[in-house]
Order: C-alpha cells, then sequence, then structure tokens
C-alpha cells in the first residue's frame, strides 16, 4: 500500500463511527488519603520515582508499566482493580470516603 493511500484513509477518519470506550481513571489519590500517606512515602514504599507517583495520582498518567502497576499495589496493599477504577466508580470500601475525608492532613505536599 503506497503512502499516499494510507494517509488519505487517515484522513477520512470518522470519528462518531468509533466504538467509544469507557474511561479509566486512576484512583490512586483516593487511596493516598484513605491509607494517610503521602506522596513521598508511596514513592518511597513503592520504589518509585515521585514525578511517577505525582503523575498518576493527578491523573495525567495515561500510560504506566505494569511493574509499576505491580509495586504501587503491593505497596497500598489492593489489587490493580482496586487502583485503575472506571469513572463513576468509588474504589473505596464502604464508609471510606467519609473516613478519607476525616483523616485528611495537612502537610508539605510532594516535598
Amino acid at each position: 500500500m503506497s503512502s499516499a493511500r494510507r494517509r488519505t484513509r487517515l484522513r477520512h477518519f470518522d470519528p462518531d463511527r468509533a466504538v467509544p470506550s469507557e474511561p479509566l481513571r486512576w484512583a490512586l489519590a483516593d487511596w493516598l488519603l484513605y491509607r494517610r500517606l503521602s506522596g513521598r512515602e508511596l514513592a518511597r514504599r513503592a520504589g518509585l520515582s515521585r514525578s511517577t507517583v505525582h503523575r498518576l495520582a493527578r491523573g495525567r498518567g495515561e500510560r504506566a508499566d505494569l511493574r509499576t502497576l505491580a509495586r504501587l499495589c503491593r505497596a497500598l496493599a489492593v489489587s490493580p482493580g482496586e487502583l485503575v477504577v472506571w469513572e463513576g466508580d468509588d474504589p473505596l470500601p464502604a464508609g471510606g470516603r467519609g473516613r478519607a475525608r476525616q483523616l485528611a492532613f495537612r502537610g508539605r505536599g510532594w516535598r
């Protein structure tokens, strides 16, 4: 197939005909509040960089290595299904959302 023909096909992509996918989100920020951990402490426990944890906690992480996911799950003692959830789902246990809000601590952030 020539490159001109390939470019033509890409130009005629119709997003309305594409199958919409349900948006997934990282629930890392929820679990950090629930477990009363800072991003720095989670990064230390998981053996990851603070920037990686910060990016995923803020929902900016579109891709993550399976090793990264496994390290985060081990450090937080959760399953991958509790760390990556559908947009409308609450990953915390019943009553956990209120507990997480009550225990929110004021700290120095990501330093």
